[in-house]
């Protein structure tokens, strides 16, 4: 089965959440190379698509609760929180305890109070382990 996808400016719009309340359906944006180059939405009353921005490479957003803002990670790993009618956009205020995952996951707990998102691993342990030498019989 071919996967649905609608025309936004710039590229295609790939669905891939439903807002709660249901009126909103959102995507990542392809270029023609398929390379994600920002976040849309298709308004499921009247089926019209739209961007949101062109400065996200990532392929997830989070709902929040109002069914009408969404909140994502830019390119530069500023934590963004748009409206979707009218795009407005404003960065979130903060310090995060790991830097996020760009191209990884994030979501909202069902109040909005708490983002959960993916982090990237900046550290490795290495351990290093001796082979005994064998004891004499």
């Amino acid at each position: 089965m071919k996967p649905f996808h609608t025309a936004v400016p710039g590229g295609v719009l790939v669905p891939t959440y439903w807002s709660r309340a249901g009126r909103w359906i959102s995507g990542y944006v392809l270029s023609e190379a398929g390379e994600a180059i920002g976040f849309g939405v298709i308004d499921a009353t009247t089926r019209q698509a739209h961007r949101l921005n062109d400065d996200s490479n990532s392929y997830d957003l989070a709902w929040m609760p109002d069914g009408r803002h969404v909140v994502y990670f830019t390119n530069q790993g500023k934590l963004v929180m748009q409206d979707v009618q009218t795009l407005e956009r404003r960065a979130i205020a903060g310090t995060l305890p790991h830097p996020p995952d760009l191209i990884g996951g994030i979501v909202a707990s069902p109040d909005g109070r708490t983002l959960y998102y993916a982090s990237r691993q900046s550290q490795a342990n290495i351990w290093l382990v001796r082979q005994s030498s064998p004891t004499p019989p």
